[in-house]
């Protein structure tokens, strides 16, 4: 007999977030889907973060505080949220980000509806750190009915980070695991993102259910200091990119296209990532000279 109210595990890894945490709490508790779990990893905050989340933890026993004793790195900690959790769903929450109070109910509809689905997602509205819409994000299609090659050449394409916070299978992202057991993010979103779409569909709500908010750094993103490390963390990107497909089930003519579309799509990250990293460079040149230092 199908659970017709599956439990659905939410996990939010958090660093130094008292300014924003209590806007996404308010979001996630006032879920009309209600049963879930909400896991909070703190990562060795040296803030108020474990007050905050303390203070919500005695009002609702849906939430599990858990505080790491050293910080373990971003990716350490969205794979231990991960671990800890024990759903048959289950969707990540940064601590800066909102959510309607329909969004879990929405995307658990779509996933119900369509077996072959393995992620779910809502169109994405950018926010400013004030809460002020930025702007909407295009949203992907979704997969149902795609030959398999077609999928993937249309994901590669289409894919961006934010995908990661939709609803998963908890199952199947489990066998995504080990894509975090990585020093550097640097694109772990997107792989994971990829190497789930590989064994299933994803499905779309086609309305801005999620509010990602959009500020200048991030806790969950590096800096990178040198090019030699970017080039280096992109071999890397593209040595795991590689690893996500079944390429021994493909015949000659579908390898070559995904080959070609696994090249192109590394190609466009090479090229955004070295002039956004040659930016940062000569910004920070800039700074240095203006302030003496």
């Amino acid at each position: 007999m199908v659970n017709s109210r599956p439990l659905v595990s939410i996990g939010m890894p958090v660093y130094n977030g008292e300014n924003l945490i209590e806007k996404a709490l308010d979001t996630l508790i006032a879920q009309e889907y209600d049963n879930f779990e909400l896991i909070i990893c703190d990562n060795a905050s040296i803030d108020n973060t474990a007050d905050i989340i303390k203070k919500y933890s005695n009002k609702d026993n849906r939430i599990r505080y858990t505080r790491n004793q050293d910080n373990i790195g971003p990716l350490g900690n969205f794979k231990k949220v991960l671990e800890l959790s024990q759903g048959e769903y289950f969707m990540w929450a940064a601590h800066d980000d909102m959510w309607h109070p329909s969004y879990i109910r929405e995307l658990l509809l779509l996933l119900n509806q369509y077996d072959s689905a393995v992620l779910a997602v809502s169109q994405v509205a950018k926010i400013e750190l004030s809460g002020e819409l930025r702007y909407i994000r295009p949203l992907v299609r979704d997969s149902l009915g795609m030959p398999y090659i077609e999928r993937l050449r249309y994901f590669l394409s289409n894919t961006y980070g934010a995908l990661v916070y939709g609803l998963f299978r908890r199952h199947i992202l489990m066998e995504s695991a080990s894509l975090m057991d990585r020093k550097d993010p640097m694109g772990t979103d997107v792989l994971i993102v990829l190497s789930c779409i590989d064994k299933g569909d994803l499905v779309t709500f086609p309305e801005p259910l999620f509010f990602e908010r959009k500020h200048g750094f991030s806790s969950n993103v590096s800096t990178y200091q040198g090019l030699f490390k970017v080039l280096f963390c992109l071999f890397e990107y593209s040595r795991l990119l590689f690893k996500c497909f079944k390429w021994s089930d493909l015949p000659f003519f579908q390898k070559f296209c995904l080959f070609k579309a696994c090249s192109l799509h590394i190609g466009r990250r090479l090229t955004g990532t070295y002039y956004r990293n040659l930016i940062y460079l000569q910004l920070r040149k800039k700074i240095t000279k203006y302030i003496g230092q």
